[in-house]
């Protein structure tokens, strides 16, 4: 089971599920995920905040741990 809150909420990227986040974070292979498009990102701390995305642009990229982080709290 998938589950995915909307970012205006504080929670998950668009078209990011809560699996994804998971995967991201247990791998620790540098993921990060734009908080605009949902566009995976490559070369991010686990703690990044506001990394400019690969694919949109936007200072929105964050680690997949530190959105975990701001999901849960």
């Amino acid at each position: 089971m998938t589950a995915s809150v909307p970012a205006a909420a504080g929670g998950l990227p668009p078209g990011v599920s809560l699996d994804d986040l998971i995967d991201a974070a247990q791998h620790e292979d540098g993921v990060g995920f734009c908080l605009d498009c949902g566009a995976e990102n490559h070369g991010v701390e686990p703690d990044a905040e506001r990394y400019p995305c690969e694919s949109c642009g936007a200072l929105k990229v964050y680690g997949a741990e530190q959105i975990a982080l701001l999901t849960i709290f």
